[in-house]
């Protein structure tokens, strides 16, 4: 096995495994892209699928707000010109 401290996310592991010993958790889901494309799943505290449907869910909406804040502006006058019609 590789030297995790030299890897380039090992200051994200670091703080993620201080934020698991903090926070305890009772069950734990982790997800990687691999370079081939594939994903990597695996699970910790006997995840049920409502489990992995809420960590995915999570992981969904952290998405879309990446998507909203990145096009804020656009969405700002669109919503915009849209009431500016329904004044008309």
């Amino acid at each position: 096995m590789d030297d995790v401290t030299k890897s380039s996310y090992a200051e994200f592991l670091e703080e993620l495994i201080r934020n698991i010993m903090e926070l305890k958790p009772e069950k734990i889901g982790v997800c990687a892209l691999l370079p081939d494309g594939s994903t990597l799943t695996q699970y910790f505290g006997g995840c049920f699928h409502t489990d992995k449907a809420v960590m995915g869910y999570t992981m969904n909406q952290d998405a879309i707000m990446d998507v909203i804040t990145a096009n804020i502006k656009e969405i700002m006058e669109a919503a915009e010109e849209e009431q500016d019609g329904e004044d008309s």
